[in-house]
């Protein structure tokens, strides 16, 4: 008997090209000035595509995000500080609702 070896077929994943935006360019998108759209960034309620050498880039989640808080902004008169409370609940929130999907398929 002759043995041999099996070939595994090796399947790599495509890459996922996802569109990034420079500061500037999420500021025309969304309608938030920049030095706000860093004060997001530096306090953590906005979160980056993997950084450049020279500034922040952002990706569709995060213009999603500008939206809403830009939203609260503009409706509800919200200050610096309260956007960055509601976006971390925000964050938790949608947090939250991806560890119970997880446990609803175990």
């Amino acid at each position: 008997m002759k043995k041999t070896a099996a070939k595994k077929a090796v399947r790599s994943r495509p890459s996922v090209i996802r569109a990034t935006y420079t500061l500037k360019l999420a500021s025309q998108m969304t309608g938030a000035e920049p030095e706000l759209i860093r004060y997001y960034h530096v306090s953590g309620v906005l979160h980056t595509a993997p950084k450049s050498a020279r500034s922040p880039l952002f990706d569709d989640d995060a213009i999603y995000e500008l939206r809403r808080l830009e939203h609260y902004r503009r409706q509800l008169g919200a200050n610096r500080e309260a956007l960055v409370f509601i976006g971390g609940l925000l964050r938790e929130v949608s947090r939250l609702e991806d560890e119970l999907r997880f446990r609803s398929h175990m």
